[in-house]
């Protein structure tokens, strides 16, 4: 297995201060002091429906932001850990510290991280999955498949008399469009907040460990897998 890219997303719920500001935002995010998100990285700007879309083609990254979310998706170029490393303290330092202090982003709904990775034909799932398909139907070609399942763990929290119906929601996804197409593997990682968090501050768990804590549960589970 050979990670390939990573997300990472805030959601909260809709403001429309947000949407009102943000082009202010992108601006604060590209033109900052030593931003890492900066005219280099992000050279075209897109808008639409309501959101701004920060966009390098060339790499296949991008940074969203709308009345809703925030959402960096980052294709590796050469060390998946430390490219990781590097764009969560980035990703932390100038949006989460920054932008939603300034900007006033509350009512935190869910944190969001993605794993994609190319996956070796052999993957012992797929094997039985296949094997499954083809006890039922006759005749069906290897060619393309495409898989998705989730599982959800209730995590809830006593606050003071109030007990929160905060949950963990994993996605697994395992997709291939047609033959000659590599086989891609993806973990969505979710944490969810019933109610939605005043500040991202009053998280049981920051951002940026919430990352690193699924990084490490995926290379568990999925690191030593070919």
């Amino acid at each position: 297995m050979k990670p390939t890219k990573f997300a990472f997303g805030i959601r909260f719920c809709k403001g429309f201060h947000v949407e009102d500001q943000l082009g202010a935002i992108v601006d604060e995010i590209l033109y900052s002091k030593d931003s890492k998100f900066n005219e280099k990285l992000f050279p075209e700007l897109q808008r639409a429906n309501g959101a701004r879309r920060l966009i390098n083609t060339n790499q296949n990254c991008h940074l969203t932001l709308s009345s809703t979310d925030i959402i960096l998706e980052y294709q590796v170029k050469y060390d998946f850990k430390k490219e990781f490393e590097e764009f969560l303290t980035e990703f932390e330092d100038r949006i989460l510290k920054k932008v939603f202090k300034a900007y006033k982003i509350n009512n935190i709904l869910r944190f969001g991280f993605i794993v994609g990775a190319e996956l070796n034909e052999e993957d012992e799932l797929l094997k039985s999955i296949s094997q499954v398909i083809h006890t039922n139907y006759e005749d069906v070609p290897n060619d393309s498949i495409s898989l998705r399942f989730n599982i959800v763990k209730k995590k809830p929290l006593k606050i003071g008399n109030e007990i929160t119906q905060d949950f963990d929601n994993t996605i697994i996804t395992y997709d291939k469009e047609k033959k000659d197409s590599k086989l891609i593997f993806a973990v969505d990682y979710q944490k969810f907040f019933n109610p939605s968090l005043d500040s991202i501050d009053d998280a049981p768990i920051n951002y940026a460990s919430f990352c690193k804590k699924c990084y490490e549960s995926f290379n568990k589970k999925y690191g030593t897998k070919q």
